[in-house]
């Protein structure tokens, strides 16, 4: 049978990015490492502060909505204030992570436009550093909220199904980056639109509230709202893999179409950025 352009194209892209990842490693673990330790860099605490911030977060995160702004997402007729503040936590953690990831993205090549003009590294290793930087975080605040969740909530066995759901969401999320990255050098602007844009889409990802409120439209065409609710769904509530199953659908369709198009700017442009 012979393949379409366009899904050649897209397993053309997956392929190129491995490739990439796996002639780079050294630089993309040495950049990962950077950006990592750039923040604490003059820090008496130093790299402790990856591990601190997600921690003091978390304890704003259980007084606040324990205590202040207490809610429920109506799901388990025993949930209780602690409850719905690790669910909100949990929620703000995955929904961070694209945050991290995004935010970041239009500055990447102008933060690193010497080493694109004056060495052969191709723009892909920033991208990928920046990415497994935010992973590295992501994973330190999910390992709190777990650990708090098993001790003052509950956590049930089925959050072995939320693997495959990260897995398509940071595909997902890589493929944005690229987008964001080019664009961020060819249009200044969007580096200030970026912020507004995920502030808008907290808001409209069930965060905070029942995903029942959203409309549909909303949650197929919110590429965040998916790995949000599913996490919760699969951690907190026990819901079996088939629940889950069509937003997995759509959070793959989302990754290849990223990264296809991630790739696609990065060739279309990558005289660009080496100017």
């Amino acid at each position: 049978m012979k393949l379409s352009r366009p899904y050649w194209h897209h397993c053309a892209a997956m392929r190129e990015l491995f490739e990439v990842y796996r002639h780079y490693r050294d630089p993309v673990a040495q950049f990962t490492h950077r950006l990592l330790h750039a923040p604490s860099r003059r820090s008496s605490l130093k790299w402790k502060w990856i591990l601190l911030q997600p921690a003091l977060m978390l304890v704003a995160y259980l007084i606040t909505f324990t205590f202040v702004f207490p809610g429920s997402y109506g799901e388990l007729a025993t949930d209780t204030r602690v409850d719905y503040a690790v669910a909100v936590y949990l929620s703000l953690t995955v929904f961070n992570f694209a945050t991290d990831v995004v935010s970041g993205a239009p500055f990447l090549f102008e933060m690193h436009r010497s080493l694109l003009q004056h060495t052969r590294l191709p723009a892909e290793v920033f991208v990928v550093a920046s990415l497994q930087a935010a992973v590295v975080r992501f994973a330190i605040s999910m390992a709190l909220c777990l650990a708090i969740a098993t001790v003052m909530s509950h956590v049930h066995w089925t959050l072995i199904w939320m693997a495959p759901e990260l897995v398509a969401y940071v595909f997902f999320l890589l493929g944005l980056s690229m987008i964001l990255a080019v664009l961020g050098m060819l249009y200044t602007d969007l580096r200030q639109l970026v912020g507004l844009v995920c502030t808008l889409l907290m808001f409209c990802s069930a965060v905070f509230y029942p995903s029942r409120l959203l409309p549909l439209w909303m949650q197929r065409l919110n590429p965040f709202f998916q790995p949000i609710d599913l996490t919760r769904q699969y951690v907190l509530w026990g819901k079996p893999f088939s629940y889950g199953l069509p937003g997995l659908i759509v959070e793959i369709i989302f990754a290849v179409i990223s990264i296809g198009v991630g790739v696609g700017l990065l060739r279309r442009h990558r005289g660009v950025l080496t100017e």
